[in-house]
């Protein structure tokens, strides 16, 4: 178990530095970054493991976001990993949100 840790951890954390090292300010381009609701602790998933992971996907998402001056993360109930699919009219909802936040600026 201690290896599969070590090394979901050094592909996440070298994938995240290499998006680090591309990464740019993005100015005050509208972005709404969708994110699902934590994901429940599983069976002999050790909590601290959990909470570990579940910050980690937050953060990354806060910094994503953070990029522009006007990105915000939302959170999208009864979803899983493909929101689109599970909950395609926050999506719409969303890219039509940006649509007109970029187009109203001009």
């Amino acid at each position: 178990m201690s290896a599969w840790i070590s090394e979901n951890e050094n592909a996440y954390s070298v994938s995240a530095d290499q998006v680090r090292a591309a990464r740019r300010r993005l100015g005050d381009i509208p972005i709404i970054l969708l994110r699902r609701e934590p994901s429940p602790l599983q069976a002999n998933e050790p909590q601290a493991q959990h909470d570990a992971f579940e910050k980690v996907k937050a953060d990354v998402s806060a910094e994503t976001a953070g990029l522009s001056t006007r990105g915000t993360v939302r959170i999208v109930k009864n979803t899983d990993h493909y929101i689109q699919l599970d909950q395609p009219d926050e999506v719409t909802a969303a890219i039509l949100e940006v649509v007109h936040s970029a187009s109203s600026k001009r």
